[in-house]
């Protein structure tokens, strides 16, 4: 799918000192409402692109623990007609699984700073011994913000990325920035990647404790973001063994969990 496919071109009228007022046509990203099942059950309406939609619904079940055993997943089916995803698995799934069917809009999910007592034993504390050059994490960064044509068209899209330490591995963009995160993780999944090669994740989005529980699932020792962490997330880094780094723009960063890892 290109990108023409998810804006539309709107007539609007810009202000500008050079200009004034004039109508132009600009582009503006679609959204719709994504509904997600779990072979009969529905789990979650999600709010986002109609792009990877397979990846997103994947992505999200395992990140929120609905699912855990991915062998399990016997196929993946979209209808488009009722912008649904259903998710077939032999994995037994139980209405205590499953939360009420809610909706998660593009600008936060479920900000949470604990890991539920009932799911902890699905989150592993990461002792990767992976290290990391100041000088690959600036030219990420950069490469990151200008992976994705609709976010340079239309500036209304967050994107993430899975990384090797080397080299963008893949990049998914969202209107959400937990979407993102959900679709590379799904994504790795469906691809069947090994954590050893896919040891950074980066997002152009605030980083949330929840943004951290789902990198936590995706296996990624290092979470690297354009923009800042919030409390809760940096204790759950810390706790889990993440490196969480944020402002990461131009010539600099912040670090604010397990330094050790980056190196000069």
């Amino acid at each position: 799918m290109s990108s023409d496919d998810l804006y539309d071109e709107l007539d609007i009228v810009r202000y500008s000192p050079e200009h004034g007022l004039r109508k132009i046509e600009d582009p503006v990203v679609r959204e719709t409402s994504l509904r997600v099942f779990v072979n009969d059950l529905e789990v979650v309406v999600i709010q986002s692109l109609k792009h990877e939609v397979r990846e997103l619904a994947l992505g999200f079940l395992y990140t929120e623990c609905v699912i855990n055993d991915v062998s399990a997943v016997k196929e993946i089916e979209v209808n488009d007609g009722l912008h649904a995803v259903k998710v077939i698995t032999s994995e037994e799934i139980t209405q205590g699984k499953v939360p009420t069917v809610r909706s998660i809009t593009s600008g936060c999910g479920a900000e949470v700073s604990f890991i539920n007592p009932m799911q902890s034993n699905l989150f592993k504390i990461l002792h990767s011994k992976e290290t990391l050059k100041v000088e690959v994490i600036l030219k990420l960064m950069r490469k990151l913000m200008k992976a994705s044509k609709l976010f340079m068209e239309t500036g209304a899209v967050h994107i993430a990325a899975f990384s090797d330490g080397e080299e963008l591995i893949h990049v998914s963009e969202d209107i959400g920035r937990h979407n993102c995160v959900d679709k590379i993780i799904g994504w790795k999944l469906l691809n069947n990647k090994s954590n050893s090669h896919l040891r950074l994740i980066l997002s152009s989005g605030r980083l949330s404790s929840d943004i951290v529980t789902k990198s936590i699932r995706g296996g990624a020792p290092i979470v690297i973001s354009h923009s800042a962490p919030t409390r809760g997330a940096i204790q759950l880094a810390k706790d889990f063994g993440i490196t969480l780094i944020g402002f990461a723009r131009g010539s600099r960063f912040n670090i604010y969990s397990h330094e050790e890892r980056i190196i000069q």
